[in-house]
């Protein structure tokens, strides 16, 4: 089953450019760390302070499951500003 991790984020008092820098870092080091994750950034066109990060995944999911990896960005995160984590199971259509 395909599904989907989101972290939104809108960084509070971190300049755009740091705060950029510091989410490619955050995203280098977890991507040298395990390839098994397919992950992009997006950043809202309109609100500077507005990123979200996808985590793509195809395997197994029980209800309300989270991977790791999205706990762990989630929770780095916090100290830039107000985090919503959510999970998005893919739908099947014929």
């Amino acid at each position: 089953m395909k599904w989907l991790e989101i972290i939104e984020i809108r960084s509070t008092d971190t300049p755009r450019e740091r705060f950029e820098n510091i989410l490619q870092d955050l995203i280098k080091d977890v991507e040298g760390e395990s390839h098994q994750h397919n992950i992009r950034v997006f950043f809202r066109k309109s609100i500077d302070s507005d990123y979200s990060i996808h985590l793509f995944h195809d395997s197994i999911i029980e209800e309300g499951d989270y991977c790791e990896l999205g706990v762990q960005l989630s929770s780095a995160l916090l100290d830039f500003g107000f985090v919503h984590h959510s999970v998005w199971s893919e739908l099947k259509t014929n």
